[in-house]
């Protein structure tokens, strides 16, 4: 490789640096996965999937998967040999999941490959140790994993906010991954629902802002990652909610549920009102608009002729009676709400 002094080892495809430095080895893991992401996203617009795309996240996702049981928000490789044992770890302030990266690029990647029973075995995997690892019967009353990540003394430290990107490859495992068991496929809605419902309830005073913490108390002080973490669970939430026939359960196997620990709202039926709402005041806005102009007709009409007066009062001539009509100016057609997914947020 050119532009680099090293050698790198073939089992080290896929691999992306720490920088730009020709002699340092330290691989990312972290830049990695979400190298890897990005690729799947690029082959997922173009049909049919450019393979260059293709082959480029398959090779980042191999590399990071093999490290799969040593995977922190923050790791590195220091050295090009990818030697398991010479895993390295640095503090981060926002603890953006590598894990949550490997979903979201295996839910992509596994249709449009020729290994996707094996990806979709490999995505099964990780879904579910990471479930267990993260839950480990949900303790505590909240039901919201802490974001962990490891400390300059190589020591474990949990972060009081939720993981918006374990939650959105979750999300994206869930809308995409449909041969994944039935039983697994509850399980992520259900922990779906349940950081949702903290975020709703837990995360805010009703103010539109956020705070970091998914457990709260909330903040009122405006922070823009907090915002942004917020929105990517709100919308997945929608996204999986809404077509819902009745409100999703999000229970937790704890004693004495936290009060934000209930059905997750009936989306589709709040969206539904809405539009219909809105469809209402715009045919009320019509006919208020067709009766003005009519009045205005009658006046203009009224004094290009010589009235004959009198002293009555003047009566509406029936002709002249409102009726209600639809203007074709002000033509409703139905639609269908479709809410916006997919922004990353890279904290080094």
């Amino acid at each position: 490789m050119p532009t680099r002094n090293f050698t790198i080892a073939s089992k080290c495809n896929g691999a992306v640096f720490q920088d730009l430095s020709q002699d340092n080895p330290l691989i990312d893991l972290y830049e990695a996965a979400l190298f890897s992401l990005l690729s799947a996203q690029l082959a997922d617009s173009e049909t049919p999937p450019n393979t260059t795309y293709l082959q480029a996240a398959k090779q980042s996702l191999d590399l990071v998967s093999s490290f799969k049981d040593n995977l922190t928000s923050a790791s590195f490789i220091q050295t090009s040999e990818c030697d398991p044992l010479l895993l390295a770890y640095r503090p981060v302030s926002q603890g953006s999941s590598t894990i949550g990266y490997m979903i979201e690029a295996l839910s992509i990647l596994a249709p449009k490959m020729n290994e996707s029973d094996s990806m979709i075995e490999l995505l099964q995997d990780i879904i579910s140790s990471t479930l267990d690892m993260s839950t480990k019967g949900w303790p505590g009353p909240t039901g919201v994993p802490q974001n962990l990540y490891r400390n300059g003394d190589d020591m474990f430290v949990g972060a009081d906010e939720g993981d918006m990107y374990f939650v959105r490859g979750l999300a994206e495992a869930y809308r995409r991954a449909k041969s994944l068991p039935v039983d697994l496929q509850r399980s992520i809605k259900v922990f779906l629902g349940v950081q949702y419902n903290a975020i709703r309830d837990n995360a805010t005073s009703g103010d539109n802002v956020y705070g970091r913490s998914w457990k709260g108390p909330p903040s009122s002080d405006f922070d823009a990652y907090s915002q942004a973490a917020a929105a990517q669970v709100l919308i997945d939430g929608i996204d999986l909610f809404e077509d819902d026939s009745s409100p999703q359960e999000t229970p937790v196997p704890t004693p004495g549920l936290a009060p934000f620990l209930r059905t997750s709202p009936p989306v589709k039926v709040i969206i539904r009102s809405t539009i219909g709402g809105l469809i209402f005041l715009m045919l009320l806005g019509a006919v208020v608009y067709f009766v003005l102009c009519r009045r205005r007709e009658q006046t203009i009409s009224s004094s290009n002729t010589i009235p004959e007066f009198s002293s009555s009062v003047f009566l509406l001539n029936h002709r002249f009676e409102v009726t209600p009509f639809f203007d074709s100016r002000f033509n409703m057609t139905p639609f269908v709400w479709d809410p916006y997914t997919n922004a990353n947020d890279l904290t080094q």
